[in-house]
């Protein structure tokens, strides 16, 4: 990843944690410590709303700015066939 995709991933998906993640050795255990927390939460969060059957408006934005922080890292895996049914599901917005 070059300066400009970190600089644009700033604004766009957390800066602070694309700051802390070009400090950190790419082999450090602080490093495989935010893999395994990410992956875990996100991972929860696809359960959830797979076991909920619908997403929020909210919901979504929230998974999606996780999922996009977890690709930017390039750690992949079975996440991408898990968004993808996360994003066919119905949206129900709670505020109305």
């Amino acid at each position: 990843m070059d300066w400009l995709q970190d600089i644009l991933l700033m604004f766009g998906t957390g800066g602070v944690t694309s700051i802390i993640l070009r400090i950190i050795d790419r082999k450090s255990l602080t490093r495989q410590t935010l893999s395994v927390l990410t992956y875990s939460t996100l991972s929860g969060k696809v359960e959830h709303l797979l076991d909920q059957d619908y997403a929020t408006p909210e919901q979504r934005r929230e998974i999606e700015h996780l999922h996009k922080l977890y690709k930017a890292h390039g750690w992949n895996g079975d996440m991408e066939s898990r968004m993808e049914k996360v994003r066919e599901l119905p949206t129900k917005d709670l505020n109305k």
